[in-house]
């Protein structure tokens, strides 16, 4: 927790304090306007307080407080997607609107060049002051500061916070100051429209700030391509909380790879030494998790399984061995059910290179990943396929799409040597 979270406890506790003394002279001057009384006075204010008035807020701010109100400019609300105002609940434009008030009286000249703080609908949010200037969430400027109440303070903003829960992967990350290298990296790749998909459903480990200063010398020589690697390495296609991890387990990521997750003592790491830091972003297309190092994919990443096919003839496959983990199938069984798990990395020895070219497709019999390279998803970056034709084998990661279509393993000219795959899910 930084210094400005503490003194924000400090000073509530104070008012606290204050409030159970009978001695004191804090006590609200009922003559004198509260933040109602000053919002309801100013024109700008109208859409905000017909908010307040229709969430029953208003005898919330009229209390003794003391209270700081980030006061959304009618501008402000204007600016929200046509719409949206009007197809929130009561319950989540109440959400929205303590999301912009903190149970406390802090004016501009308390505010540190970066602080997270606590608003009174339990999130947090994230004021930078530079050069006088202070930001809101990355984008919403105090165009109007110190606006004194009998029972608090309001700064007017040029724009309304939305809380966590109403943002995208990117909006939530973007508001976070500590999170910009992350952000500047995601917009150098063109992958911000990924993480802002409103139909995916994403698990971000997000690097701070000072996890991308420390490898600063491997980034400077970094391609596009690379960097974007990089990115997608921390980036699991599904939804994972903190709450559905247990133990250890090894999760894909849209680079193709995996990471190895391991949860102790309340205390979740990656790959052995990025810490979680902050978990449970928790968004509309996904959740972030914060964490303390960038984490680094293995320039060629080793298979977990190992799977070497033979052959009878031009009639069938036979399984001859499998190594490593994740693969089952009945060793010597002409087009033997291979079953794998999704999420690992194998590698398929085919003794038959050349004769016998190996591929993978789907239901439909269409062609996803191929050793003659004419695969639909050959260049999919998840399942990261690597041909290497003087071994005779394709490595490929069985991730996103892939694993959601394959169904068997085909020999390219011979339509009898064809097996069935069963694809297993990861257990968290």
């Amino acid at each position: 927790m930084n210094n400005i979270k503490y003194f924000f406890i400090i000073l509530i506790f104070a008012f606290f304090a204050k409030a159970c003394d009978s001695s004191s002279s804090s006590v609200v001057d009922p003559t004198e306007p509260n933040i109602v009384d000053i919002a309801s006075s100013d024109d700008n204010f109208s859409i905000l307080v017909d908010a307040l008035v229709q969430t029953n807020l208003v005898s919330t701010l009229e209390g003794s407080g003391p209270f700081t109100v980030f006061a959304p400019l009618n501008s402000a609300f204007e600016n929200l997607p046509e719409g949206l105002l009007a197809s929130l609940t009561d319950e989540q434009l109440s959400e929205i609107l303590l999301y912009h008030v903190l149970a406390a009286e802090v004016g501009s000249a308390a505010l540190q060049p970066t602080q997270t703080v606590e608003t009174a609908s339990g999130e947090e949010i994230f004021i930078t002051v530079q050069g006088g200037n202070v930001l809101v969430n990355g984008s919403a400027a105090v165009v109007d500061a110190d606006i004194l109440a009998s029972n608090g303070v309001i700064h007017a903003i040029g724009n309304v916070l939305i809380p966590d829960s109403f943002g995208s992967i990117a909006d939530n990350a973007q508001k976070r100051y500590f999170l910009t290298a992350l952000v500047e990296a995601l917009v150098a790749t063109d992958l911000v429209g990924a993480v802002a998909d409103p139909d995916a459903e994403l698990t971000v480990f997000a690097p701070t700030n000072e996890a991308f200063d420390a490898i600063s010398d491997v980034a400077a020589g970094l391609t596009t391509e690379e960097l974007a690697s990089i990115l997608l390495y921390h980036v699991v296609d599904m939804r994972v909380l903190s709450t559905d991890l247990q133990g250890e387990q090894t999760v894909p990521t849209l680079n193709g790879q995996t990471i190895d997750i391991v949860v102790e003592n309340g205390v979740v790491t990656i790959n052995g030494s990025a810490t979680v830091t902050s978990a449970d972003v928790n968004g509309t297309n996904g959740v972030i998790h914060v964490i303390d190092e960038v984490l680094l994919p293995d320039a060629e990443q080793q298979a977990d399984g190992v799977i070497t096919l033979g052959h009878v003839g031009a009639s069938a496959w036979v399984i001859e061995e499998i190594n490593g983990e994740g693969a089952s199938a009945e060793i010597g069984e002409e087009n033997a059910t291979l079953t794998l798990q999704a999420g690992l990395r194998y590698e398929i020895v085919n003794l038959g290179t050349g004769n016998h070219p190996f591929q993978l497709r789907d239901g439909n019999g269409d062609v996803l990943i191929a050793e003659l390279g004419n695969g639909s998803l050959q260049d999919y970056e998840p399942a990261n396929v690597v041909i290497d034709e003087s071994a005779g084998t394709i490595s490929f990661t069985l991730s996103g799409n892939l694993a959601d279509l394959v169904a068997t393993y085909n020999c390219a000219p011979h339509p009898s040597m064809e097996g069935s795959i069963v694809v297993n899910q990861p257990v968290l």
